[in-house]
């Protein structure tokens, strides 16, 4: 019996996500998928390490700060197979809440108060707003992706967050904003 095998060939084979977090443990699971291959060798960006398997098919690799480009080199009893196309990796930095600036007293009825967010990391992806400084109840998402957070007419105390997401990583909170209403004295 003859075998004859050919020299395994890489196009367009790694799968896996394209993107990542700083300092989350930052695992993304690839896969390179060549039939005719018996090993698999990883090229890695700086600063970024196989955590599970090595020269197989697939790996789990930890990125630490940065992203850059993967590839594989497959091989078989032929030699070295072609080297895969670039696979880019972005590994986004923590996401940041920030502080908002705009703590205030407000007379219950007609009033308005500007919240001013700054320090945050990511994009702003909503505001929330509840009348419980904890957020433990009565939140309510204000679709606003910008900086800046007008509330008006305010009848009871409310209290004001972002919300900040950066890339892949988990969404953060910022500082919460306080808008106390006082009530207007009658006349006895």
């Amino acid at each position: 019996t003859v075998v004859v095998s050919t020299v395994p060939t890489a196009a367009g084979i790694i799968t896996g996500s394209a993107s990542s977090c700083t300092n989350s443990n930052g695992n993304i699971y690839f896969i390179a998928d060549i039939p005719t291959a018996t090993g698999y060798n990883w090229t890695l960006p700086t600063g970024a390490t196989i955590t599970a398997g090595t020269n197989t098919r697939s790996i789990t690799v930890s990125f630490a700060t940065a992203g850059g480009i993967i590839q594989v080199t497959p091989t078989n009893t032929c030699g070295n197979g072609t080297v895969s196309a670039n696979y880019a990796i972005t590994v986004n930095p923590t996401s940041v809440g920030g502080s908002i600036a705009g703590n205030t007293s407000v007379c219950s009825g007609i009033n308005s108060t500007t919240l001013t967010l700054s320090g945050y990391t990511g994009t702003i992806t909503k505001w929330q707003s509840s009348t419980s400084s904890t957020f433990a109840s009565s939140v309510s998402d204000i679709a606003n992706i910008t900086t800046t957070l007008t509330a008006t007419n305010l009848a009871t105390t409310t209290y004001y967050r972002a919300v900040v997401t950066s890339g892949a990583c988990s969404s953060a909170n910022s500082s919460t904003a306080t808008v106390t209403v006082n009530t207007l004295s009658t006349a006895p």
